[in-house]
């Protein structure tokens, strides 16, 4: 017999997207990944109503663009399986360049997650690698960053500095990598886009030429990995 909404077993997947799939939008991925566990057979539970779709929750959706490492979606078993058996038939019915990376009872919200890791490289025109490094270095040094932020429907200047808990450049060939740990809160959310922004402003004669993003995982306030 199958379990009910309330009855029904919490079960997080966290899947990797990369290539191609960066440039799907989280309305086209949500669709996609839904095709997915409709063909994988897993016992998921369905929204009830005129036209009932398995029920997946995203943490903190993606922007266009991106790649991840270890993205979070939640579904609900309406009966027993093994985590790897959900795994690996979540995984041979994932579209192109996504892969499921592990399965597992949830104990956590995506409430509960705080901050995000993400992984830049970038280049810009008309300046070395090292003349980069060294303007986002000294932009990320200030005691405040003001862009111009989005917030619901209006934008306003925005100290972002706040938002930045961490970061780490490195010089690597013609490129800059970034790590930095931004906020990733349902109350403080920063787009690693913003860093960008304030480079222009900040960053005498920057123009970005190349960038790739990839977020590669989440935390919890106290800088725990989100499980």
């Amino acid at each position: 017999m199958s379990l009910n909404a309330n009855e029904a077993i919490k079960v997080r997947i966290r899947f990797s997207r990369s290539g191609d799939a960066r440039f799907v939008s989280h309305l086209d991925q949500l669709r996609s990944l839904a095709r997915a566990v409709n063909r994988s057979g897993v016992p998921v539970w369905n929204t009830e109503g005129f036209n009932p779709h398995p029920h997946l929750v995203f943490a903190n959706p993606l922007s266009v663009g991106f790649t991840a490492d270890s993205e979070i979606m939640d579904i609900r078993l309406v009966e027993p399986m093994e985590m790897d058996e959900v795994k690996r038939r979540l995984n041979d019915a994932m579209p192109p360049f996504y892969a499921v990376t592990d399965a597992y009872i949830r104990e956590t919200k995506p409430v509960d997650i705080a901050y995000a890791l993400y992984k830049i490289t970038m280049t810009a025109e008309n300046m070395t690698a090292k003349q980069l490094y060294d303007g986002v270095k000294a932009m990320l040094e200030r005691d405040e960053i003001w862009v111009e932020k989005s917030a619901k429907r209006s934008t306003a200047e925005t100290n972002i500095r706040p938002m930045i808990k961490t970061y780490e450049l490195n010089v690597d060939g013609s490129d800059l990598k970034i790590e930095t740990v931004l906020s990733a809160s349902s109350t403080e959310f920063l787009n690693p886009t913003y860093l960008f922004r304030a480079m222009e402003r900040y960053i005498k004669d920057f123009e970005l030429d190349y960038s790739s993003i990839c977020r590669s995982t989440f935390y919890t306030a106290d800088m725990k990995e989100f499980k």
